[in-house]
Formats: C-alpha cells, sequence, structure tokens
C-alpha cells in the first residue's frame, strides 16, 4: 500500500492470465491512472508472453475478505478498509468459515489473513488456497516475529499463491 497524499492510495495485485479479470486489462494504462485523484487500486504489472498488461479499479469495487480469530482486529481492519473506500468486506473469525464461503462460489479480490489462530491456523488455510488455485491477492498479517511472516509470505509464494506483502500487529 502506497499512500500518495494529493492522489489517493495504491495497491498492487497481480491477475494471472486467464482470471475473469483477463477481458478488462488494458496494457501500460496503470501510469496515467494513478495521477487521477480517489483511492486507486492498481492490479497487474504482470508480465504475459513478453508484454505488461494492467487494470486499475477503484477500492469500492474489490471483493474483501479478513479472516482473524480476534474480534477487535476484524472490526479495525473493517473500519480502516471501509474508510479507504472499500464496500464489500466480509469477515471471519476462522479459517473453516472463510473457506466454505470459498468454496460456495464467491470470488475474492484481496485475502487478509492472520497467520495464528485456532481450529484452522493461516497456514492451513493457504495450503487449502493452493488447492482450490486461489487467484485473488493475499495479505498475510500476525503479532509473530516478522520473520515467521516472511517465511509464511516465502511459503505462500513457492506455491504460486499471490502474495502481496505481510504486516505485524
Amino acid at each position: 500500500l502506497r499512500r500518495f497524499p494529493t492522489k489517493g492510495d495504491n495497491f498492487g495485485i497481480t491477475i494471472p492470465k486467464g482470471s475473469r479479470y483477463e477481458s478488462s486489462l488494458q496494457p501500460n494504462n496503470y501510469n496515467s491512472a494513478l495521477n487521477k485523484p480517489n483511492s486507486q487500486i492498481h492490479l497487474c504489472h504482470h508480465r504475459l508472453r513478453g508484454s505488461v498488461m494492467s487494470i486499475v479499479k477503484t477500492i469500492a469495487q474489490l471483493k474483501i475478505q479478513v479472516v482473524d480469530d480476534d474480534e477487535f482486529m476484524l472490526h479495525l481492519v473493517t473500519m480502516m478498509l471501509e474508510r479507504l473506500g472499500a464496500k464489500d468486506i466480509e469477515s471471519f473469525s476462522n479459517g473453516k468459515s472463510a473457506l466454505e464461503v470459498i468454496d460456495s462460489g464467491k470470488d475474492y479480490d484481496i485475502l487478509l489473513l492472520d497467520l495464528n489462530m485456532p481450529t484452522m491456523d493461516g497456514i492451513e488455510v493457504m495450503r487449502n488456497l493452493t488447492a482450490r488455485e486461489f487467484k485473488g491477492g493475499i495479505v498475510l498479517f500476525s503479532g509473530e516475529d516478522s520473520r515467521i511472516l516472511k517465511t509464511a509470505e516465502s511459503l505462500a509464494s513457492a506455491h504460486n499463491l499471490n502474495v502481496l506483502g505481510s504486516l505485524t500487529k
């Protein structure tokens, strides 16, 4: 997430070829979009067969899932996303419930995922997301040491999950 005081917030997500956004991709259009006011989301910087393709969506158009067992964190993250302009946010207190909704056919652009949860931890959720070929972006967050976050980030990337980054609580 990058903040530009007069230009809004920018957030990068890789959109793989064959995704539901492919028909909306416009080559090299993101630079002009980043100079527009409003909170804008840069959704692709992905090299496909030698060409760079991009799509820009506002944060209000994103479908976001937040998964954390701490009710306070769920409320805080949801409130922060709403302040940024997000409208389609769903919160879950455990990974099992979050995966059930994904299994029902709901697609998410971004999943914010806590690593340390009872029932099903974030690592297990990521393993399940890999099996489901989840195409959205993932932001990991945890109260654990930053080295653990970086290790989890590397593990997810190694399993072809689109990790946008990690945040410490």
